[in-house]
């Protein structure tokens, strides 16, 4: 049953239209740059349609174990902490982008003012607190479970923001998930597992409602292991959507608000 359970899944999200969506990276890092525990918060709203999306990641506590880190960049972090440690606040119409952040108040920016700028250059900031890189969209993340004949078991009911919904747990194998990558990838999810003892598979729990839909994922990840950890030791991370199909409301700020980035080198 927990194969049908993420099969419908799969089949009910290839399109969604909109949402919102809240979660975070929870972090246990041992490398000297940034060592200790942190966790950083996300929120947002995505409009397939109109190619619009709001988000909100928060940094601050990344920039604040930067800031206590052995790095060439911790001296910058601690002296621009207060201002760096301010929510980023993002939104994407198309290419166009305008960001808010209480670091550009050093380069005269008022708190109420939006900078203005295109996706490819929020991407940086934005990329990875979505389902595959699309906000608020599973459906290419699920399929790769489908494709690698992942492990699904099914754990029971849960009320999550009001709906009800199933849990379902997949334990992906790598080596599989492999098979069904295109070669330059294939070949550095296989090198990144060559030294990392026990984490062939990994567990990722779902929670989905009856309409076929994700409302909640979790991930724990122990990276100890790993041939490219980049320092990090373990990353859980929680992720919820919700108010699926309503208007989100997402639009561009107002004109009188826009401070062109090329001014402020941006």
């Amino acid at each position: 049953l927990g194969s049908s359970v993420l099969s419908t899944a799969v089949d009910s999200q290839t399109a969604p239209t909109s949402g919102r969506f809240e979660g975070a990276f929870d972090i246990v890092s041992s490398d000297p740059e940034m060592a200790g525990a942190f966790s950083m918060a996300f929120s947002g709203s995505f409009d397939t349609p109109s190619q619009a999306s709001f988000m909100e990641p928060d940094f601050g506590d990344l920039f604040a174990a930067m800031a206590e880190g052995d790095s060439d960049e911790a001296e910058g972090m601690a002296l621009f902490g207060d201002a760096m440690s301010e929510p980023i606040r993002v939104i994407t119409i198309g290419e166009e982008a305008w960001m808010q952040w209480g670091f550009f108040s050093l380069m005269g920016v008022e708190s109420d003012q939006w900078v203005s700028t295109d996706s490819s250059e929020t991407g940086s900031l934005t990329e990875g607190f979505g389902f595959g890189g699309t906000a608020g969209s599973p459906a290419d993340f699920l399929q790769q479970f489908k494709d690698a004949n992942a492990d699904i078991t099914e754990l029971g009911t849960e009320t999550v923001r009001g709906v009800e919904t199933t849990h379902v747990r997949a334990v992906i194998d790598f080596k599989e998930l492999a098979e069904t990558l295109p070669a330059d990838d294939r070949e550095e999810l296989l090198s990144n597992l060559g030294s990392a003892e026990g984490f062939d598979t990994l567990p990722i729990d779902f929670w989905i409602g009856e309409d076929g839909y994700v409302y909640r994922y979790v991930v724990s990840m122990d990276m100890s292991n790993m041939a490219d950890s980049e320092g990090l030791d373990s990353v859980t991370i929680t992720y919820e959507i919700y108010d699926y199909g309503t208007d989100v409301g997402i639009e561009a700020p107002d004109a009188a608000l826009v401070v062109d980035g090329d001014t402020i080198g941006f």
